[in-house]
């Protein structure tokens, strides 16, 4: 039931039937009378601990009241904790502003008058629906109680199985001494989404508030026009309302903070006028304010993680004897109360027996609802379906989808499989059309296609607070201090950033934590190479889901008699492939189907496709689109994978070749595709320890055909062969080979030859300015022999 905090002046007598009305509804009250003794020298703490644990503050207003100070404590202890005010009048006061503005509310305070006793009972049903209204409603969870211990007893069971499911991570790598299981609310942090709130300020409040993409145009220049209503994006008003509440709440601090400011002032952070993208939208905030949510997200960018948090929080906020702090406090703009939480998942399900096996007969609700009692509740909980039919029905539920990306379809069916799940979707909106239901996928399964009545947001890469927020609660969980785990985190995102790791492949979750992982088993360091951090990402993605992924083969057995570094040698030579043919394409390229069955049947599995399944579905290495002309085509997770993969498979063929021309061929024909590529062959020398191979590698890009001792002074500053110096010098750098002091004689050899190349390369101008300056970076490194 929500807890309400009675807020009042003692001596107050209409305090009591005030309280008693509510409790008759159901709600339960916190109040001072049972809760502080009088003379409580701690009062304050006292008052800490009831308004952070009620769900809404009932201000009781009097002119005593006005004069109380643990009144006007209580009020600015809820604002700071963004718990909703209810000020009701109880006895007549003259200057009702003043009175306001003393309390410290906001000026717009919408209040209810009880001062007229003939409209007590009107006035009652007034509070009442306000409470309603800010998603403090009793709910069955509540009635539950009242109505008998069985029916409580299957829903509390019922709880506590979706927790057992959805609440904790397996981080092995991380925290060991717990066996791996981590609580989810330990690590997590909420994803954000390209959306924002902007509002228009005049005279110290909020006058207007729209919802603005962040970096489209500023909506000060743009007009009205640029000004898009939630309403307009298919968003509630209600839930978005809270975060104006807290703007209102910022503006009145700074205000305070600065009394002589003005309005108008040029310096004021909140003067007159549009303050575009004062407050992101997260997922959950998105979640809170559309009744039908599609969440779009990369692999690894937490688009999972999240629906199953949400779950945990509904299912903490019902269960009793609850100590964990997944609970409603941790959803900042919930204002539906405590929906009862059904987590599917949908691969499991269209593949059950209770999905047509035809993909042109159309699913029900009924097909889902079979799923339910029968694989989420099974025989122990099949009383509580009526229960949960129940609040399906009556809108006190939350229905969570997750993996539309991984729901599998017949070879060429992909249209028929998108028109099932439409339909499955048309009739959700039927049956249980009053209550919320949230999908998670990635973006390629749901291009081109909409579940009707359904809006869709993506997630986007972490921030910068973000990751550090993820870092250290990932080493607190691992037993570090609040102290040491802050300054690991800062010191992890520094490291990532100086490996030129991309921005994009840092900001995931997923990547993040497999790093965190790395860090702490490397004893608070990261491996110097990219290189290397990629090869250790790609083995931990396909170990972490070899040992969590329930249900699902391991890769041992898919693999039969072929190991994991055969599987890697054929991911290798498919990545060389599709770089060297389509690697000019803008992002990650596709990779048709034949492709990926060419290489990887090879391995002579007998389990190809399902291999092809694990590596897309549950690894993550690969993603499948399917989206084009119903053929199955795939992609690396990120193009670094590719990049990587590719350099593993050109160091193998020219092994073969005993010679590095190969890098150099390449460089010199295409050097915008295969500059990474080529840096990354460097990488992977070093991390398989073939430093004499390394010094091979700047021989044969430096021409074996030029004498060491002969770099040509008419060398044309468009020849190609200055693509590979520029190579060989930034290989030489990133390996550090300027720092060793006693080389060997053909070690110094190849150096002096680089050295003279590079001072050629800058004295005939060759190359655009920004790889001009990077050789002569080098060139200072390895020593300029250059007067002056």
């Amino acid at each position: 039931m929500p807890l309400l905090f009675i807020s009042y002046k003692r001596g107050t007598a209409a305090v009591t039937p005030l309280k008693e009305r509510l409790e008759k509804a159901h709600y339960r009250t916190w109040f001072d009378r049972d809760e502080i003794h009088l003379g409580d020298s701690d009062w304050q703490r006292r008052i800490d601990q009831g308004v952070s644990l009620c769900d809404g503050v009932i201000l009781n207003i009097t002119p005593a009241a006005c004069e109380s100070e643990p009144v006007r404590y209580e009020i600015k202890k809820a604002r700071e904790l963004g718990k909703p005010i209810f000020p009701v009048i109880l006895e007549r006061i003259a200057d009702y502003d003043k009175a306001i503005h003393d309390l410290g509310l906001p000026d717009r305070q919408h209040i209810e008058d009880f001062t007229d006793a003939a409209r007590w009972d009107e006035q009652i049903q007034r509070l009442l629906a306000d409470l309603v209204h800010a998603g403090l409603r009793v709910t069955r969870h509540d009635h539950r109680r009242q109505r008998g211990t069985d029916a409580h007893a299957l829903h509390q069971k019922y709880l506590t199985r979706l927790v057992e499911r959805v609440g904790a991570l397996n981080l092995a790598a991380i925290a060991p001494e717990d066996g791996g299981m981590v609580t989810l609310e330990q690590v997590y942090v909420d994803a954000s989404t390209p959306l924002s709130i902007s509002v228009e300020v005049t005279d110290w409040h909020v006058t207007d508030w729209w919802v603005s993409r962040r970096g489209a145009q500023r909506p000060d220049t743009a007009g009205d026009a640029a000004r898009v209503a939630p309403e307009a994006l298919g968003y509630e008003r209600a839930p978005l309302e809270v975060l104006i509440e807290r703007v209102e709440a910022w503006i009145e601090d700074y205000r305070k903070r600065y009394p002589k400011a003005t309005p108008t002032g040029f310096l004021n952070s909140w003067k007159n006028g549009a303050h575009p993208n004062v407050r992101t939208l997260n997922l959950q905030h998105a979640a809170a304010a559309r009744d039908r949510l599609v969440i779009l997200g990369k692999p690894g960018s937490g688009k999972s993680t999240f629906v199953r948090h949400l779950a945990l929080c509904l299912a903490g906020a019902q269960i009793d004897g609850w100590a964990r702090p997944a609970n409603l406090m941790q959803l900042e703009a919930w204002t539906h109360g405590e929906l009862t939480p059904v987590y599917v998942e949908l691969r499991r399900f269209v593949t059950s027996r209770h999905f047509p096996a035809d993909v042109q007969t159309q699913p029900d609700a009924d097909a889902l609802w079979r799923y339910i009692t029968a694989e989420l509740l099974g025989g122990d909980l099949a009383a509580y379906a009526a229960d949960l039919d129940g609040d399906l029905r009556e809108g006190r539920a939350l229905l969570l989808l997750d993996g539309l990306d991984e729901v599998p379809f017949p070879e060429g069916k992909l249209k028929a499989r998108q028109r099932q799940l439409q339909s499955l979707a048309a009739a959700l909106n039927t049956r249980w059309g009053q209550s919320r239901v949230i999908v998670a996928s990635r973006p390629h399964a749901y291009e081109g296609w909409k579940l009707p009545g359904f809006e869709a947001v993506e997630v986007v890469d972490l921030d910068r607070e973000q990751r550090l927020a993820l870092a250290a609660n990932l080493h607190r969980v691992s037993g570090q201090t609040e102290g040491d785990a802050a300054a690991k985190a800062q010191r992890l995102n520094d490291e990532l950033e100086a490996r030129r790791i991309h921005p994009e492949l840092r900001a995931r979750p997923l990547f993040l934590t497999q790093m965190a992982a790395l860090y702490l088993q490397h004893e608070g360091t990261l491996p110097a190479r990219r290189g290397t951090l990629y090869r250790l990402n790609i083995e931990l993605l396909l170990d972490r889901w070899t040992k969590t992924k329930a249900g699902t083969p391991s890769l041992t057995d898919l693999l039969g008699g072929a190991s994991v570094a055969d599987l890697l040698a054929r991911l290798a030579a498919l990545a060389y492939d599709v770089h060297a043919h389509y690697g000019e394409q803008p992002g990650t390229p596709e990779i048709d189907i034949g492709a990926l069955l060419k290489h990887l049947y090879k391995l002579q599995t007998g389990h190809t496709d399902e291999l092809i399944s694990y590596l897309s579905e549950n690894a993550g290495v690969l993603v499948c689109p399917g989206q084009d002309a119903e053929r199955d085509v795939f992609h690396f997770a990120h193009r670094t994978f590719q990049e990587y993969l590719a350099a593993v498979h050109l160091i193998r063929l020219c092994d073969a070749d005993q010679s590095f021309g190969r890098v150099r061929e390449r460089m010199e024909r295409q050097p915008s595709l295969w500059r990474e590529v080529g840096m990354l062959v460097g990488d992977a020398l070093t991390d398989a320890k073939r430093d004499g191979d390394l010094w091979d590698l700047l021989d044969d890009l430096l021409d074996d055909a030029v004498p060491d001792d002969a770099v040509p002074e008419d060398a044309d500053k468009e020849d190609a062969r200055w693509w590979s110096v520029w190579l060989a010098g930034e290989i030489a750098r990133e390996q550090e080979l300027h720092t060793r002091e006693k080389p060997r004689k053909s070690e110094k050899a190849v150096r002096d030859s680089l050295v003279a190349w590079l001072v050629r390369l800058i004295a005939v101008g060759a190359l655009p300015p920004v790889e001009r300056a990077a050789s002569g970076r080098v060139l200072a490194l390895l020593g300029d022999p250059r007067p002056g």
